[in-house]
């Protein structure tokens, strides 16, 4: 990556976001750090060293003169946008397109793997979409207006970067792996219930690897282009629940809930584009991942809620 760069992030509050601002931070970039709601922020960004700007994406307008942005912004909560669509519209889409009016960089925008919501079997970027889940609605017209500014000249090049799952310190509670290590592993909790059948799957990197993963797009500021972020290791969430625990030394029984409302997820893709394109090296191994979750978990010694659905 280029020396010395201004980045702005949107999104800085958030799970990823709060890694991002620090490992840009640390390889000595010029970050301003866009939040909205979380009033602890602007001390973490201060510890980390960069600025924290408290800025409404979804309705106020601004101007952006950095070189390049992170934008992880928006609504994350799946089942949440089934009951607010016009929020998670909001969130995710409208306040995009508005950031974007205001911004004339490089950009990499982190998009989801739910935008195949609907899929079955190996999907890829130039596979077509008809999504009909609120969330990937949303997160598959924001790539499209990504396409728009590109095509009409007012952003300079962009990367997206379809995620499937990111796990690790700071991640919300209430989240598979932050249930899992937290109540299984930690506390010794004995049974441990999803949502659906359990046979949904799960592609799962350690927040670093996603980190590494967007330091890396921003170093392609002649390319643009749509990849497909994952482990390469897709899993059933029943399997998952039995490894982690496996993994901490635990032995646990799944309970399954059907009538807990879920999107499964029966589709996965190749890692290999990402990995050659962005010269990414080869992401922790699910072991590696938890043993460094729980490094981190132990050393707080607190079980406690550290991100939100929102940023």
């Amino acid at each position: 990556m280029p020396p010395r760069m201004k980045i702005v992030v949107a999104g800085a509050s958030g799970f990823v976001g709060r890694h991002a601002v620090r490992a840009l931070a640390e390889h000595g970039h010029d970050v301003d750090a866009i939040f909205h709601g979380d009033a602890s922020f602007p001390n973490f960004a201060r510890e980390v060293g960069v600025r924290a700007t408290k800025h409404d994406l979804s309705s106020d307008d601004g101007r952006w003169n950095q070189e390049a942005c992170v934008y992880l912004a928006g609504n994350s909560k799946h089942v949440w946008s089934v009951d607010h669509p016009l929020e998670d519209l909001h969130a995710n889409a409208v306040a995009l397109a508005r950031f974007l009016r205001g911004f004339s960089g490089r950009l990499v925008y982190m998009s989801s793997a739910a935008v195949y919501e609907g899929l079955a079997g190996m999907v890829a970027p130039n596979r077509g979409t008809n999504p009909t889940m609120p969330y990937a609605i949303s997160k598959l017209a924001s790539e499209r207006y990504v396409h728009h500014f590109a095509r009409s000249g007012a952003i300079e090049s962009f990367v997206i970067l379809r995620l499937y799952y990111a796990f690790g310190p700071g991640e919300r509670t209430g989240r598979l792996f932050s249930n899992l290590c937290r109540k299984v592993v930690l506390e010794g909790q004995q049974t441990f219930r999803v949502a659906g059948d359990g046979h949904s799957l799960v592609d799962p990197l350690y927040v670093t690897d996603v980190v590494s993963a967007l330091e890396k797009a921003l170093d392609r500021p002649e390319t643009s282009g749509t990849y497909d972020l994952c482990g390469g290791q897709p899993t059933e969430v029943s399997k998952i629940v039995q490894d982690v625990a496996s993994l901490g030394g635990r032995e646990v029984t799944l309970e399954v809930d059907a009538e807990r409302r879920e999107v499964p997820v029966r589709f996965w893709s190749d890692p290999a584009p990402v990995r050659e394109s962005l010269n990414l090296k080869p992401p922790l191994s699910l072991a590696q991942g938890v043993e460094e979750y729980m490094s981190w978990l132990r050393g707080r010694g607190d079980t406690g809620d550290a991100g939100t659905g929102k940023s």
